[in-house]
C-alpha cells in the first residue's frame, strides 16, 4: 500500500511539475542548453608565489580552495537577491510586515582583510604546507566554441594581496 501511495504521489508531481522532484529520475536540472558566454573571467589562486592548479587536488580540495572566493565576490548580489525571494514570499504569504525587517537577515559582509586573513589559514590545512603569500588574481579569456583564449597578457588583482610576515593585507 505504502509502495502504491509513493508512486501515486511521484506520478502526481511529475505531472505538475515535471521529472524534477523524484528521486529516481531528474530531467529538470539538464533540460536547457547550455550557452557560451563570449567573455569568461578566470580566477587565479598563488599561494607562496606558485599558482595553484585544479588538477593537483582533488574536487572536494578544489572547492574548497575555489568556492569561497566566489562567494565572498558575490555577497551582496547573493544578500540582494535573498531579500527579493523572501520579500516576493512575505507578501504572497500576506506577511507584508516582515518585508521591512527583511534587511536584518543577511550575512554580515567583512572586509577583504577580514577574508583574506581567514583565507590564509584556511589554506594552509589545504595546501598541507604553511602559507607565507596568498593572491587572487582575475583574467578575461574569450571563449570561441570550445577553446578559450586569453584576451589580455596580464591579470588583475581582485582581493588585496596578503604576507605572513605581516599577517595583515599588504597593499
Amino acid at each position: 500500500m505504502v509502495m502504491i501511495l509513493f508512486i501515486v504521489g511521484q506520478a502526481v508531481i511529475n505531472f505538475n511539475h515535471g521529472a524534477v522532484a523524484t528521486p529516481l529520475y531528474n530531467y529538470g536540472m539538464y533540460s536547457e542548453v547550455f550557452k557560451v558566454k563570449p567573455v569568461y573571467a578566470v580566477i587565479k589562486v598563488e599561494v607562496n608565489g606558485r599558482n595553484l592548479r585544479g588538477e593537483d587536488f582533488s574536487i572536494q580540495q578544489w572547492d574548497k580552495i575555489y568556492l569561497p572566493i566566489r562567494y565572498y565576490l558575490a555577497a551582496d548580489s547573493n544578500n540582494n537577491q535573498m531579500i527579493d525571494i523572501r520579500n516576493r514570499m512575505f507578501s504572497k504569504l500576506g506577511l507584508h510586515s516582515l518585508q521591512s525587517s527583511n534587511h536584518h537577515f543577511t550575512n554580515t559582509i567583512i572586509s577583504p582583510k577580514q577574508f583574506m586573513d581567514w583565507y590564509a589559514k584556511y589554506l594552509d590545512e589545504i595546501v598541507e604546507a604553511p602559507v607565507q603569500s596568498v593572491l587572487i588574481k582575475q583574467q578575461p579569456f574569450s571563449s570561441q566554441k570550445t577553446i578559450l583564449s586569453p584576451i589580455t597578457d596580464t591579470d588583475q588583482l581582485i582581493l588585496p594581496a596578503w604576507n605572513s610576515a605581516t599577517g595583515t593585507v599588504v597593499k
